[in-house]
């Protein structure tokens, strides 16, 4: 890696690690530079402002989820309950990374972003929850008879209104939120052995 590339690497995680802390608002060029012991002429070199930060920052955890889930279920050594378990483990402990303040601020004071940032969130869950579904009745743990587009379907969309909005007004978080929901029109599709499966990811109940 050049060590232009890798700068630019430690300029977004720094700053994906100060906006989801103190919201993309509170936190400043000055800071950020400061922070990496660099001048503001410098990152003003990779980045032209703080918004190309907030997008680059915003891609990088796309392509990193894109890249862990493709990943993921390429692996053919492992079974569909394995991968099941592996991408619940990695959405539990990067959760922070898509309800903090970072998404909070965008909700409330970047709705141009937001939109686009939900968007995107509805139709990449819709065709990665179908290849879910696929090798989930494959694999017999989803039932046959279902139409994988349909529930792929309703499920990115009660997830693209799990908002932060919603959230505050319910005693629960937006990780345990949208895992509660997907449960409910999960144990409507599931096998009498995907429902014995499902009790081994110990899956909050809400």
């Amino acid at each position: 890696m050049s060590e232009n590339l890798e700068l630019q690497d430690r300029i977004l995680a720094l700053a994906e690690e100060k906006f989801q802390k103190y919201g993309f608002g509170k936190v400043t060029m000055e800071e950020i530079a400061a922070d990496l012991g660099i001048s503001k002429k410098t990152l003003y070199k990779h980045f032209s402002n703080k918004e190309h930060i907030l997008r680059e920052v915003i891609k990088k955890i796309k392509v990193d989820f894109e890249t862990f889930f493709d990943e993921l279920f390429n692996n053919e050594s492992l079974d569909f309950f394995e991968k099941l378990k592996r991408l619940m483990e990695y959405v539990t402990k990067n959760s922070a990374r898509f309800e903090g303040n970072m998404i909070k601020d965008l909700v409330h004071n970047h709705p141009g972003i937001w939109a686009e940032l939900k968007e995107y969130r509805k139709e990449q869950a819709r065709s990665r929850i179908v290849r879910i579904l696929d090798e989930g009745t494959k694999s017999g743990f989803f039932r046959n008879d279902i139409l994988s587009e349909l529930v792929a379907v309703l499920i990115s969309s009660v997830h693209n209104i799990i908002t932060p909005e919603v959230i505050k007004e319910l005693p629960i978080t937006e990780k345990n939120a949208h895992i509660y929901f997907s449960r409910i029109i999960f144990e409507g599709i599931l096998t009498d052995e995907g429902r014995k499966k499902l009790k081994e990811l110990d899956l909050p109940q809400k």
